[in-house]
């Protein structure tokens, strides 16, 4: 613990708004936040990534994180305007512009996204409730 990785790790956002950790934890663990880098070319032969203004970006290793594809309810009145799904930043963005103070939120998931929803919202004092089928959480990762 406390030691540097021995390999640098470059991560491809769109935006700053999606970063869990702040700009010195990055530093720190030697990764490399590269934003507004659409990806136009993967050059695997070469190992590099290449984007639209002719930026080279090199790597060892690559790993595409491309998302998923979000489940919505499938009961009466699902379609209803409170209810919000977590899956692009826009999405983020209405979730926030929600957020009142004090109100209650009902977080349906307990993965990695809803854990940090749900931790989001709660640090920012609105009282969270998680709801999901297992009996612990991450009950797929750990034993």
């Amino acid at each position: 613990m406390g030691s540097r990785p021995s390999c640098r790790i470059r991560a491809f956002f769109d935006t700053g708004d999606i970063q869990i950790s702040d700009a010195a934890f990055y530093r720190k663990n030697g990764i490399t936040i590269y934003r507004d880098f659409p990806v136009t070319k993967v050059d695997f032969r070469r190992r590099r990534l290449h984007g639209p203004s002719g930026n080279v970006v090199g790597f060892d290793q690559l790993l595409i994180a491309t998302g998923s594809t979000v489940r919505r309810l499938k009961v009466p009145g699902s379609n209803r305007p409170e209810i919000l799904y977590l899956r692009q930043i826009k999405d983020s963005r209405a979730i926030q512009a929600q957020i009142k103070r004090g109100k209650r939120v009902v977080v349906i998931g307990s993965g990695f996204i809803g854990m940090e929803v749900t931790s989001v919202l709660a640090s920012k004092g609105v009282r969270t409730t998680m709801v999901f089928p297992d009996d612990r959480v991450w009950k797929r990762l750990f034993t």
